[in-house]
């Protein structure tokens, strides 16, 4: 395994709160578990490189699941833009920076390319066995952050958020330091 791969297991349980009755979370390979992935490319990688990520269905008993067959449908991809958040992707929704390159019904790969510090969000589509139009899908949408080679995306509301507190501080000092000495109430 080169340093660019990274192998996600994908939980499938029953939960009848949940739309469809079925509850999904994602599992790292360090044992990471959460709803986003995040992508630092090492020293190691060149800018060139891609990570592939390689997703494995994992289905708890009484869930029967699997990708469907065509790759375009087992995922859809929608950028973050700079100052907006996007919305959860649709079928219409694919991104040359994160691709799938491959699936079977219990496994998905995707090239990420991570070229730059950006969110992305995306979606993981699933069938059941017995559809055999794969019709009806069943999401599962987390989140993909890329730090392109360790450099982070910073939120414009927390720069926005620290500059006006750096603001607020210097104008207090300044309004104190200009103040011109009280006369001492028991000078007199």
């Amino acid at each position: 395994m080169s340093n660019a791969d990274r192998k996600i297991t994908v939980h499938a349980k029953k939960d009848p709160t949940k739309p469809n009755g079925i509850a999904f979370s994602m599992k790292d390979e360090d044992g990471t578990v959460g709803d986003e992935l995040v992508f630092d490319k090492k020293q190691e990688m060149k800018k060139s490189e891609h990570h592939k990520v390689t997703f494995k269905l994992v289905r708890e008993q009484g869930v029967s699941l699997r990708f469907p067959s065509d790759k375009k449908r087992a995922m859809w991809v929608r950028k973050d833009g700079a100052t907006t958040l996007a919305a959860c992707p649709t079928a219409q929704d694919q991104h040359p920076d994160i691709t799938a390159q491959q699936v079977s019904a219990n496994e998905l790969i995707v090239h990420n390319k991570n070229p730059e510090a950006a969110k992305y969000k995306f979606a993981l589509n699933f069938v059941k066995p017995t559809d055999k139009d794969e019709s009806d899908l069943i999401t599962y949408d987390p989140v993909y952050v890329n730090r392109n080679g360790g450099t982070a995306a910073v939120s414009s509301m927390l720069v926005l958020a620290l500059l006006g507190a750096g603001a607020v501080a210097l104008f207090a000092t300044m309004t104190l330091c200009s103040r011109p000495d009280q006369p001492d109430a028991q000078s007199n």
